[in-house]
C-alpha cells in the first residue's frame, strides 16, 4: 500500500496490477476536455462521464494499468488519470469522540456558538441569536458517513439522500453508522447545536461505518447534490479530503454551477495546499471561486495545532472540543475536534447569509468576509487572519415606517460643471454632475463631449 495522506484526511492507493482491472478517474481543463471527446479507442469506450463544464470534466472508467497509460499518450497534456483512491474522513485527535449523553438542550451547548456572535473573548455565554432567518429555505447537503435523521436537534428538517457506499443499484439511504455525519450537521444546523437552526439539512454518504469510502463515491455525492439542489444555490459541507486532482476539478465544478462548496484544510499541521480540496481554496475573497477551505481554532483563540494553514485558507472557525450530535440516540451529544468541526460552522454561517440576502450566493460570500473579525487568531502562520464573526441579531424593535403621505421625494442634488476637465471630477463624485446642468453653463462642446465625459 502507498501511503499518500494521512491524518485527518487519508488516502490510500493501492498498486496497480497490469493484468487487473481498476476504476480509473480521469479529469482535464478545457483543452484537456476537448481532446478527451476526439478519442477512439476501445479501451475507454466505457467513459462514464461524471461532470462535465465549460472549464474543466471528469470521467471514470474501467481498465487495467495498460490502458491507463495508453490512455496519457493519446490525449497528452491538459488531463490528469489516476487510479480510484480510498478515502478516510473524520477527525484523528486523541481527545474525540467523549460522549455525553443528555436529554435536554440548553443555549449556547457549544463554546463555538458563544464565540462566533461576539468579536473577542471571553465568552458572553449568551444565547446565540443570528441574523438570517435560521437559514429556512436553504438547503446544506453534508456529504460525509451519513445523518441520524431521528435525533431530536434536527426537529424533522432532515432528508436521507443516496448511500454511495453502498453497491451500485442500491436504494439504501445516508443512514449514520459512524458518527462523524451526524456531528457535522449538527454543527451546521442543529436547532439548538447548530448555526443555521432553520435550514434544511440533507445527507449524502460517501464514507461508511468505518469512516472509509471511495475517491469516485465521494465525486458521486458530489455531483447528485448539485443535481438535486438545480439552480438554487446551496451549501455543499466536505469535512474530508485526499490528493485527487479529479475530486478537486469536482469541487471546483460544484462552485462553478453558483453553489458554496465549503472544505475542511485538514488536520496535518502543514499547508493546505498540499491537500485536495483543500487545495481549491483560499481564492473566495477575492471573488474568485466559491469554494472555501476553514481551518480550525480553539477557545483561546488561538489556531488548534492539528489544523492546516496557508494561502490555500479562507478563514478559521471553532473546532476544537465542540459539542453536537451523535448518531447512538435521538438524544446523544459528544464532543470531536478537528477543521472536521471548524467547516460546518462557515457552512451554516453562509445559509444564514444566503437567506439573509436572498440567495445571492456572491453577495453571501462577500458578507462573511466583511463581518469576520482580523487579526484575532495567534499562530496563523501564513494564512489569512480572518475569523468567522455573525453579527447577533439586534433586540430593538425596527423603527416604523412612514406613512405613505409623509414620505416626500428627495430633490435631486445637482452639481454644476465648470468645464470638461471638472465634469470628470464631478463624475467621480457623489452625487453626479446632472447633464443639463453642465450644457446649460455653455462649458461643454456639445452634447457629444457631455456623454463621452460620463461613460
Amino acid at each position: 500500500m502507498k501511503k499518500l495522506f494521512v491524518s485527518a484526511f487519508t488516502v490510500l492507493v493501492a498498486a496497480a496490477s497490469p493484468a487487473r482491472a481498476l476504476t480509473w478517474l480521469i479529469s482535464g481543463d478545457a483543452e484537456g476536455c476537448a481532446k478527451l471527446q476526439d478519442v477512439e479507442a476501445p479501451y475507454v469506450s466505457a467513459l462514464e462521464v461524471k461532470m462535465s463544464t465549460a472549464n474543466t470534466c471528469v470521467y471514470v472508467f474501467e481498465g487495467d494499468e495498460a490502458d491507463a497509460v495508453r490512455l496519457r499518450q493519446d490525449v497528452g497534456s491538459g488531463v490528469v488519470v489516476e487510479p480510484d483512491g480510498v478515502v478516510y474522513g473524520g477527525p484523528s485527535v486523541s481527545y474525540t469522540d467523549e460522549v455525553v449523553e443528555d436529554t435536554g438542550f440548553g443555549a449556547p451547548r457549544s463554546w463555538g456558538l458563544d464565540r462566533i456572535d461576539q468579536l473577542k473573548l471571553p465568552l458572553d455565554q449568551s444565547p446565540f441569536n443570528p441574523v438570517g432567518g435560521g437559514g429556512i429555505g436553504v438547503n446544506i447537503y453534508i456529504i460525509d458517513t451519513g445523518i441520524n435523521e431521528a435525533h431530536e436537534d434536527f426537529g424533522g428538517r432532515v432528508r436521507l439522500g443516496p448511500d454511495f457506499t453502498a453497491a451500485k443499484g442500491s436504494s439504501k439511504k445516508a443512514v449514520d453508522e459512524n458518527g462523524h455525519g451526524t456531528h457535522c450537521a449538527g454543527i451546521a444546523a442543529g436547532r439548538t447545536l447548530g448555526v443555521a437552526g432553520q435550514a434544511s439539512i440533507i445527507g449524502v454518504r460517501v464514507l461508511g461505518a468505518a469512516g472509509t469510502g471511495t475517491t469516485s463515491g465521494v465525486i458521486d455525492g458530489i455531483t447528485w447534490a448539485m443535481n438535486d439542489a438545480g439552480d438554487k444555490p446551496a451549501i455543499l459541507s466536505l469535512s474530508l479530503g485526499g490528493t485527487s486532482s479529479a475530486l478537486d476539478k469536482v469541487a471546483q465544478g460544484a462552485a462553478d454551477r453558483g453553489h458554496i462548496v465549503v472544505v475542511a484544510a485538514g488536520n496535518n499541521n502543514g499547508d493546505a495546499c498540499n491537500y485536495g480540496p483543500a487545495r481549491v481554496g483560499g481564492r473566495a475573497r477575492k471573488k474568485k471561486s466559491g469554494v472555501l477551505t476553514i481551518g480550525s481554532t480553539t477557545s483561546a483563540d488561538y489556531r488548534s495545532g492539528f489544523s492546516n494553514t496557508g494561502e490555500c485558507v479562507d478563514l478559521f472557525a471553532p473546532g476544537s472540543l465542540i459539542l453536537s450530535a451523535l448518531h447512538s440516540s435521538p438524544t446523544a451529544v459528544g464532543l470531536k475536534s478537528g477543521t472536521s468541526m471548524a467547516t460546518p460552522h462557515v457552512a451554516g454561517a453562509l445559509a444564514l447569509l444566503l437567506n439573509e440576502f436572498g440567495g445571492r450566493r456572491d453577495r453571501a460570500i462577500q458578507e462573511l468576509f466583511k463581518r469576520a473579525s482580523t487579526g484575532i487568531i495567534r499562530d496563523v502562520r501564513n494564512s489569512p487572519p480572518y475569523f468567522l464573526h455573525l453579527n447577533a441579531s439586534s433586540s430593538e424593535p425596527a423603527p416604523p415606517l412612514p406613512s405613505p403621505s409623509a414620505r416626500p421625494t428627495p430633490a435631486p442634488t445637482v452639481r454644476k460643471c465648470k468645464d470638461i476637465r471638472h465634469a470628470k471630477a464631478c463624475r467621480k463624485a457623489r452625487p453626479r454632475c446632472s447633464w443639463r446642468g453642465a450644457y446649460r453653463g455653455g462649458t461643454c462642446v456639445n452634447r457629444k463631449d457631455w456623454t463621452e465625459d460620463r461613460a
